[in-house]
């Protein structure tokens, strides 16, 4: 049952990624047993977790493994470093789609946990004001609006290949979800300044069609806002 905000947001990412009426369970797990969030029922959710924790043992960082039910049902845990892991549960759903959808939880979890860490330790901290600066000029806004740019841990789109091997179909436009990486290979970029790349390489598109690929490659964060 979805009850805060970082679960909304692993709901949204498995919609948008599965599709609706999906019917996919999670959990978030920490390797002390602690859950981080889920979408289980308390009786199922013990039993999820039990395994979980028995499988974290074997199961490297980065590493996964499946377990597939006669009638079909899937579930895969996933480890995605030392101290969490992340289950995914869904009928008929493509092992390659459901281990791009648990990474895709654990970056928006590890992002929640980061920003949750960095507003307790500015509360912890309580040092006293700073001296204010002169206010900086107010510069001009971008022309295409934010400012996108390829996540720290992604420093080429082999990289992304080999993290999400099944993005760009999943993306429902192959052609131009690599076009749009290979320009974000270069550097940032707005909205208005890469379609007039890629329409320069010949690539037909529009700004509506390239910024929906931006948002679905920023839900699973392989891009950033800036």
């Amino acid at each position: 049952m979805v009850d805060g905000p970082l679960e909304g947001e692993i709901e949204r990412i498995l919609k948008k990624l599965m599709g609706e009426g999906a019917g996919a369970y999670y959990a978030v797990i920490s390797t002390d047993g602690a859950v981080v969030a889920s979408n289980l029922t308390p009786e199922g959710l013990a039993s999820i977790r039990d395994k979980a924790l028995s499988l974290a043992e074997k199961l490297a960082p980065g590493k996964f493994s499946l377990e597939k039910s006669e009638d079909g049902l899937i579930t895969l845990f996933f480890r995605p470093d030392e101290g969490a892991l992340v289950v995914l549960r869904a009928m008929g759903r493509p092992p390659g789609l459901l281990l791009l959808c648990a990474k895709a939880i654990w970056k928006r979890a590890e992002a929640a946990r980061r920003a949750a860490e960095g507003v307790e330790q500015a509360v912890v901290e309580e040092r006293p004001p700073a001296p204010l600066p002169a206010p900086a000029p107010t510069p001009p806004p971008t022309p295409g609006g934010a400012v996108y740019v390829l996540a720290p841990e992604f420093k080429t789109v082999d990289d992304i290949l080999r993290a999400m091997p099944s993005i760009g179909v999943l993306s429902g436009s192959p052609i131009l979800m690599f076009s749009v990486l290979t320009k974000l290979e270069k550097g940032p970029v707005d909205v208005g300044a890469l379609v007039k790349l890629l329409e320069q390489e010949g690539v037909r598109t529009t700004e509506a069609e390239v910024r929906e690929i931006l948002e679905f490659l920023a839900d699973l964060g392989v891009v950033r806002r800036r």
